[in-house]
């Protein structure tokens, strides 16, 4: 059975005044000068964003509540992965993203991470699992890491320090 989701109501309808009151405020700003407008909503859309991915974490957050390293291996073939390189990989991406981290997860669009967090993430897991990261940041398939189990296949190539 699914997980059920939870659309909370009370942020979307903070969110909503705080942007009607904003929007008054650059009314009534704009008149006197434009720069102002500009930089209340500059302020705006920031204040939006971060409301917006304080809401889709804690979605995904109250969603995964019962998920850990055990159903993040089990959802992942079982003789294909190296059990080190499995577990570093989700504890580095759960403490950065501070949420659990399924292996189908889009780095990009479900845990809202770019390339340099990636890259960051990677050498963290490498340095937990004692890989040689010689050559990791010229390798050109490390673009094509879009999901949570790409970036365990991604660190699975690169072979261990003696």
């Amino acid at each position: 059975m699914p997980p059920k989701q939870v659309a909370p109501k009370r942020p979307l309808l903070a969110l909503f005044f705080m942007i009607l009151f904003f929007l008054m405020l650059c009314l009534v700003l704009s008149a006197k000068a434009p720069f102002n407008f500009i930089f209340v909503f500059g302020l705006l859309v920031a204040i939006a964003e971060r409301c917006y991915l304080d809401w889709h974490f804690s979605r995904l957050d109250k969603e995964r509540t019962e998920e850990n390293i055990g159903t993040f291996a089990f959802a992942l073939p079982a003789w294909h992965h190296d059990t080190w390189v499995v577990r570093a990989v989700y504890e580095e991406l759960s403490s950065f993203c501070q949420i659990p981290v399924r292996p189908n997860d889009d780095l990009r669009k479900t845990l809202k991470l770019d390339i340099d967090d990636i890259a960051y993430v990677l050498i963290l897991s490498a340095e937990r699992i004692g890989t040689v990261t010689d050559g990791m940041e010229n390798d050109k398939s490390r673009t094509n890491i879009s999901t949570v189990a790409d970036m365990i296949c991604f660190m699975e190539r690169y072979p261990r320090a003696a």
